[in-house]
């Protein structure tokens, strides 16, 4: 296999980071520091750029995509088109990394994503990964009976451990009552607990706790069938309240359903 050149991709680290961005404005310092460009590296590569048309230096030293990208942007189906719009929202309102989750067998993979400026360089959502379907991927059977989760759980999902179906059955819950699930490292965050390491779904919020929050995970429904897929929030830095938490599961959940109606 040929190796892959590095001055290419990163032409095309710049050209995709603009592509995601088409409506904003970026300093040469905000480019290069969420590509992790060397000066002389992003320099040649955006004046290229703008010679070229696929960029424009704007009035206030800002690079912005030029009309020669106008047509490069492949041109989403729906609800695709709408969950692009919205994922790239929700990355740069909450500065995290938003993805596309769609259910494959067992598992679920990440088919698209939008990365906030600060979160560009992270793999852990690259597109194309596969993450287990269970217990995080409950949200895909929020409107099955009771008996058809019991028999999935048993006989579809492998080798599960009982702590693994208990948190199945509360996300489900906890999905059907909010239209999201969360998950947290820790039930009460404090620096003197050192790095998160374990994971679960909260099965009930507490408007004032402090919760270390890993992901938000909320369907997207249309003509009230069962989810197509689902939108994901990730790589939050900050500890949040159960409120704030609420509020943006609430906004996450607005989202899925104006992609649910496109």
């Amino acid at each position: 296999m040929a190796k892959k050149s590095r001055s290419a991709t990163r032409v095309l680290d710049v050209l995709g980071f603009f592509l995601q961005r088409p409506d904003q404005s970026f300093t040469f310092t905000q480019v290069i520091t969420a590509l992790g460009l060397s000066k002389a590296t992003g320099h040649a590569i955006l004046l290229s750029f703008v010679e070229g048309g696929y960029l424009e230096r704007l009035p206030n030293r800002t690079f912005a995509t030029g009309p020669a990208l106008a047509g490069l942007k492949p041109q989403a189906a729906p609800p695709m088109a709408a969950a692009n719009r919205e994922m790239r929202l929700l990355a740069d309102e909450f500065d995290v990394i938003a993805s596309a989750l769609f259910l494959e067998g067992d598992h679920m993979i990440v088919r698209d994503r939008a990365a906030s400026v600060a979160n560009l360089g992270l793999a852990e959502a690259a597109s194309g990964r596969p993450y287990p379907l269970y217990p995080w991927g409950c949200v895909f059977h929020m409107n099955r009976p009771d008996m058809e989760i019991a028999w999935l759980l048993e006989n579809e999902s492998g080798i599960l451990s009982e702590e693994t179906k208990d948190d199945v059955r509360l996300g489900i819950r906890f999905v059907q009552a909010n239209g999201f699930i969360a998950s947290v490292t820790h039930d009460f965050f404090s620096p003197a607990l050192g790095t998160p390491s374990e994971e679960r779904l909260i099965a009930n919020l507490r408007l004032d706790q402090s919760y270390h929050l890993r992901f938000l995970i909320a369907p997207v429904i249309e003509q009230n069938r069962d989810p197509v897929f689902a939108l994901s929030l990730f790589g939050f830095r900050q500890p949040m309240t159960g409120g704030q938490v609420l509020k943006l599961g609430a906004r996450l959940r607005e989202a899925c359903a104006r992609i649910g109606d496109a």
